[in-house]
């Protein structure tokens, strides 16, 4: 048997409602269009992203 996280599997799209002040509104979008992506695609690769580098651990030297 294998345990299996559903919730990093289910690509299923959910609408949201969320508010977000129009200066970051209008820089997502011109972001997006620029690489030709939605506003939804950029908004999700950027989450994954960050939340993926935030969730190493970090270095430490010596």
């Amino acid at each position: 048997m294998v345990e299996i996280d559903l919730d990093k599997i289910d690509s299923k799209p959910e609408r949201i409602n969320i508010s977000l002040p129009r200066f970051i509104l209008n820089k997502i979008d011109r972001y997006a269009d620029a690489r030709h992506e939605t506003r939804s695609g950029f908004i999700s690769h950027a989450t994954v992203k960050l939340i993926t580098s935030e969730s190493k651990p970090v270095e430490t030297a010596g």
